[in-house]
């Protein structure tokens, strides 16, 4: 953005030239014409006159032009302009006195408008006994040429004033654009700070068959872990193998439960909404302005493409912007019901996956090399770094070559007591972040999993265990060891299995203001370049 402050003042300071079509058409300037105020970007109260000549030169040169060939062997002409001093032009009625111009230096460079030539043939000028257009400008001593067309050509428009000005508009785009990508929530920034504080968590795993706790094996999740535990977690130490279902010690609340946290409210407006603002304004003001204003078939071309393409961002923006709304308060307005006193039905549930009656699985990722222990519900992915084609038509991209998915049912404890939980009966799991990813030649493994110890978040239905899904020696006492948590959808309902807890899942969620009000707004803003 600040780019594009330096090119507004490049362009404060280049004049501000009128369309061809509006300068006096005559056919001498000795001929009386009217003076006026010049506009932006000249001194404060000069005068002058915006000509449209036509003669002969009889003294001087207005371009040159040479032909170049490319890679491919193709021709192509190129004719550019030369400031080589002064340019002697007899009117085409010759009755008139020759005239004298001088290139302006007041823009960024000689326009010209210059004919096409077949090539190759040998390098050619714009000189003596050529006929050629003007586009001048009288201040009353000299006459300051602009812009120049060859033979019969229309002279070319002076448009570095706006040209500036739309570059200026570019980069504040660019700029809004990523700085609206990269600022994150006011939740998530001071959630991070509290996740920033803990120490790299242990991961456990319980074997069925031996039913003791022991250290997993396998890699560990780093200290970058946004789906993670934000405030302390109930240490492992403190986990009831024996009965899972059981209150922890002392009935003790897990103390990321909504219970104990409450909802957390996000700011009502963010940098986000400025540079939401910024982008969207930038990039309405740059299209209306290229069609609005004298240029070329390209500035044409680009203000319809950024006008269209401002209007598709919008609407799926604000689409975006209302699905996140709209599960970020689907989540808030749902109470989060405590494990030892959920009823059967929908029921929102957050706490600690803990080892469920088969304990966790060890999980190998197409090698014995390649495992991770402690895990109850996983995916992974196989894939192959792979190149096609060649030279210029040569792509490369990463292909699935083998993948797995599975998990096993385990016990979502939040210190009031366990339930049991049967993750297969979601279709998609949010896993969060990946827990391992392995490397090799033009190979990578990806390993996204649950594991115990980790925080989760579960919107599903509680429904009766059926026959066999009863554990031996199950205490019945607790309503909660009779149910079991299952995707099951009701009517009007969605469900949700992801990794963390509701703390960190609203982590990313922005107030009604920057998620509806905003888009909306600038949504309608976005019609301004197909009425204006």
């Amino acid at each position: 953005m600040l780019i594009g402050v330096v090119f507004v003042l490049v362009a404060s300071g280049l004049p501000d030239a009128p369309p061809v079509e509006e300068a006096q058409v005559l056919a001498s300037p000795d001929i009386e014409h009217d003076y006026e105020e010049l506009g932006k970007g000249f001194e404060s109260g000069s005068t002058g006159s915006w000509l449209r000549l036509e003669g002969w030169i009889t003294h001087g040169i207005i371009a040159s032009g040479h032909c170049s060939q490319d890679d491919d062997g193709n021709w192509y002409d190129s004719t550019n302009a030369v400031d080589d001093g002064s340019i002697t032009i007899q009117p085409i009625e010759s009755q008139y006195a020759p005239f004298t111009v001088y290139w302006t230096e007041e823009t960024l460079g000689a326009e010209l408008n210059a004919k096409s030539r077949n090539c190759p043939r040998s390098d050619w000028t714009v000189s003596v006994g050529d006929q050629v257009q003007l586009f001048v400008l009288d201040d009353g001593e000299n006459l300051w040429l602009f812009s120049a067309g060859e033979g019969s050509l229309e002279p070319s428009e002076v448009t570095d004033r706006e040209d500036m000005q739309r570059w200026a508009l570019l980069f504040c785009m660019i700029g809004a654009a990523i700085l609206m990508a990269a600022t994150p929530t006011s939740l998530a920034q001071d959630m991070r700070e509290s996740q920033k504080q803990h120490s790299v968590r242990e991961q456990m795993h319980l074997s069925k068959s031996t039913g003791v706790l022991v250290k997993a094996v396998g890699p560990e999740r780093g200290g970058d872990d946004y789906n993670d535990w934000i405030l302390d977690e109930p240490s492992h130490e403190l986990w009831n193998i024996e009965n899972p279902y059981a209150a922890d010690e002392g009935d003790k609340i897990i103390e990321e439960h909504p219970n104990k946290v409450g909802t957390p409210v996000p700011a009502t407006l963010t940098f986000y909404s400025i540079a939401a603002t910024i982008f969207i304004v930038s990039t309405v003001w740059l299209s209306a302005d290229l069609l609005a204003r004298h240029g070329s078939f390209i500035h044409i071309l680009i203000g319809n493409i950024l006008r269209w393409g401002v209007m598709a961002f919008n609407i799926v923006w604000a689409i975006i912007c209302y699905r996140r709304w709209k599960v970020a308060h689907n989540i808030i307005d749902t109470p989060t019901q405590l494990a030892r006193s959920v009823a059967v039905g929908p029921a929102e549930l957050v706490g600690q996956v803990r080892p469920g009656p088969d304990g966790s699985m060890t999980v190998e990722v197409n090698s014995q090399s390649r495992r991770a222990s402690g895990v109850v519900a996983f995916k992974w992915v196989e894939e192959q770094y792979v190149c096609r084609g060649s030279g210029k038509n040569r792509k490369c991209s990463w292909e699935t070559r083998a993948s797995d998915a599975g998990s096993q049912p385990f016990i979502l404890h939040d210190g009031s007591a366990g339930i049991l939980v049967d993750p297969s009966t979601w279709k998609n799991i949010d896993y969060g972040s990946q827990l391992y990813q392995w490397t090799g030649g033009n190979w990578r493994w990806t390993l996204h999993s649950l594991g115990i110890g980790d925080p989760i978040y579960c919107l599903g239905r509680a429904e009766s265990k059926r026959d066999g899904e009863f554990e031996e020696n199950l205490d019945r006492t607790k309503q909660s060891g009779l149910l079991v948590m299952r995707g099951n959808a009701d009517v009007g309902m969605s469900v949700k299995l992801s990794r963390g807890t509701e703390l960190s899942l609203l982590a990313g969620m922005r107030s009604t203001t920057e998620q509806l009000i905003v888009p909306i707004a600038l949504l309608i803003f976005g019609l301004i370049p197909f009425i204006w």
